[in-house]
């Protein structure tokens, strides 16, 4: 692998380069290799933590463990700690007091050793809880050690890109999404700006196919990955994503396939142009006019390029940066808005009275979605790539209740899917998509069932359909039809 001793200044040119495709192959394997230690290093943890107060216990005649129990184990722990700290190289990784912290110079391979003895002890006789640390560490050291592997004389952005990957990689594991992931480890180092990008990439890369691994470690080997993620905050349930969540991704894939910023507007009810375009900031103005009261203040003075408040249209126009502006669920917007958003993306100009005309010097990609809660004008249509994001297939849905329901029984997951998909058959006033598969999903697994019979579908069929007049439609008879159906599609 050849690289150059010191990356290109611009981003963009850096991630189309040979050396940075050959970095991301790099990443998506590392994220294997480390998702593999991860589970093995968690794995360990888990065990020795049922083993010291679940099992021991009883072999020395307890019912369970005393109220001392804990002390001995955890002076054990302090003098495992306190070895790794004064006599092996890393001091022992990461201080849990300090919070999580992840700046500064990447763990090298040698402090690995110290840093995962401290981390074994701690967590697993109980000194402190979150592996989240640890974890970090380790990808951030397996990522060096496998691009020195390959190149000794690697350099330094390199490695800190690779162990920046291994850790995304890592800290995934535990908090079951690569996005959350990678958004704590970014949070934690202070990441930002236009190299983020360069980071982010074989990060998201690593941590993905490495979450994938993960989980197929768990279902091979019998272990529940579920007992060691993390749950960042009591989150409401999600029911899953809409068709305007589909329509976000695509926009976040293109705006990283191109290199280019993302601009989100969001349309809603009442949208007008202070909010989507631009406004001035007339609390400033007030100030600068009694700072000025002595003098004389012009309007050039007062309606000048400082004093204006940059909205997502303007901001996307007036860019010298590549851009790609998502502008959400347009069919949200009233009809008014959607005619000068027209006249806008018509001539990617803007007219400011004050300043004069804003004309796009590089026009941006433009995005737009639609979950059809109205028509849209046709002449906004024949403007635009259209593109229909139907319902997945059988197989793909079936994918995404596993994916999104852990633990339901595979009969259940085939059959849920199976009468969902014979319910978009039937002339329904508002026939279920994927979000609703899910939630229901979730309340058959809940209540304990495996498979599905006339009288549960009966009971919880208010989880999937959502208008008095459909649930009216679908009894006895139909009812009857769809289970048999559903139960077919599930018998080998």
């Amino acid at each position: 692998m050849a690289t150059s001793g010191a990356l290109p200044a611009d981003p963009g040119a850096l991630i189309r380069s040979r050396p940075y495709r050959v970095l991301l192959v790099l990443a998506a394997l590392i994220g294997v290799v480390v998702s593999v230690a991860s589970w093995c290093f968690l794995e360990l943890v888990h065990e020795l933590q049922d083993e010291v107060y679940e099992d021991l216990p009883g072999r020395f005649g307890f019912d369970g463990a005393p109220w001392w129990w804990p002390l001995p184990w955890l002076a054990l722990a302090g003098l495992v700690t306190a070895f790794a700290i004064e006599r092996l190289p890393g001091r022992g990784g990461h201080v849990p007091a300090h919070g999580l912290q992840t700046g500064g110079a990447p763990t090298q391979p040698v402090e690995l050793p110290g840093i995962l003895l401290a981390a074994a002890a701690t967590l697993g006789l109980g000194l402190v809880l979150g592996p989240e640390g640890p974890l970090i560490a380790l990808g951030m050291g397996l990522g060096i050690i496998a691009l020195r592997g390959l190149r000794k004389d690697a350099p330094d952005q390199a490695l800190a890109l690779m162990a920046a990957a291994g850790s995304f990689a890592a800290v995934s594991t535990i908090f079951g999404s690569p996005v959350v992931g990678a958004v704590l480890v970014i949070e934690a180092a202070g990441l930002g700006g236009a190299m983020l990008p360069l980071v982010l990439l074989p990060g998201l890369l690593s941590a993905g196919i490495g979450s994938l691994v993960f989980i197929g470690l768990g279902s091979w080997t019998g272990f529940s990955t579920s007992a060691w993620q993390l749950s960042p905050f009591a989150l409401p349930e999600y029911g899953g994503p809409g068709w305007g969540d589909f329509g976000w991704t695509i926009a976040l894939a293109l705006a990283t396939a191109l290199g280019a910023r993302l601009i989100r507007l969001q349309c809603y009810e009442g949208l007008d142009v202070a909010h989507a375009v631009y406004e001035w900031n007339y609390p400033r103005q007030l100030l600068h006019i009694r700072a000025a009261q002595e003098g004389t203040v012009t309007e050039s003075e007062l309606f000048g390029p400082e004093y204006l408040i940059r909205r997502p249209l303007l901001e996307a126009i007036d860019s010298d940066d590549p851009v790609v502006l998502l502008i959400d669920e347009i069919d949200r917007a009233d009809e008014e808005f959607e005619a000068f958003l027209l006249e806008v993306l018509s001539d990617f100009q803007i007219t400011i009275p004050e300043l004069g005309t804003v004309r796009a010097r590089r026009r941006p990609s433009v995005v737009l979605t639609s979950n059809r809660t109205r028509e849209l004008h046709d002449a906004l249509k024949r403007r635009a790539l259209y593109h229909w994001i139907g319902h997945p297939s059988i197989e793909r849905e079936i994918a995404i209740v596993r994916l999104r329901v852990p633990g339901i029984p595979e009969r259940l997951a085939v059959e849920a899917a199976a009468f969902v998909r014979g319910l978009r058959g039937l002339d329904l006033a508002k026939p279920p998509g994927v979000a609703e598969t899910i939630d229901w999903a979730m309340a058959l697994d809940a209540l304990g069932r495996r498979e599905l019979d006339a009288e549960v579908v009966q009971q919880t069929l208010g989880s999937v359909l959502k208008y008095h007049e459909d649930i009216d439609a679908v009894r006895d008879a139909t009812l009857a039809r769809l289970v048999d159906e559903a139960r077919a599609a599930a018998t080998p």
